[in-house]
């Protein structure tokens, strides 16, 4: 887990994220400086980081949902794709926010047309609720958050 906001291996885990096209957070929500959080990360024998997932608290205490943790940021190496990794690690985020954060309820955002993301969240218990609807605003002409 990433343990330090500025820390090499924190630096190390936003690089991975950039690179496979999700865009990292701070390294303070990263290392849970800020809040309620846990950042899973699988090595290879190397050491090299292959695979990660991030949860955390995203309402403060006065909410009704203050103890749903929001996660995402799911990034698999392209050399380990095809092997459940994404879906292992997505799982061991899950447990995380549960055992560790004590989150009562967990969602996670995905795009409709990303069929990849979408059976890898399902595979770990979780169902789309038509009732709850999401949306996000950005510049026309600007580039996307994730792919």
């Amino acid at each position: 887990m990433a343990a330090e906001p500025d820390g090499e291996y924190t630096i190390r885990i936003q690089a991975f994220m950039a690179a496979l096209g999700v865009v990292p957070f701070s390294g303070s929500l990263l290392a849970g400086t800020l809040g309620p959080a846990t950042t899973v990360v699988v090595g290879d024998e190397t050491g090299t980081v292959v695979a990660t997932a991030h949860g955390y608290l995203a309402h403060n205490s006065h909410s009704a949902y203050h103890r749903y943790a929001w996660g995402g940021l799911v990034a698999v190496a392209q050399s380990q794709r095809g092997r459940g990794l994404g879906n292992y690690i997505n799982a061991r985020m899950i447990v995380s926010v549960v055992r560790d954060l004590h989150a009562t309820h967990i969602y996670e955002l995905v795009s409709a047309s990303n069929l990849p993301s979408r059976r890898m969240v399902e595979s770990c218990g979780l169902r789309r609720d038509p009732a709850v609807v999401c949306g996000v605003a950005t510049l026309g002409d600007g580039a996307r958050f994730t792919r």
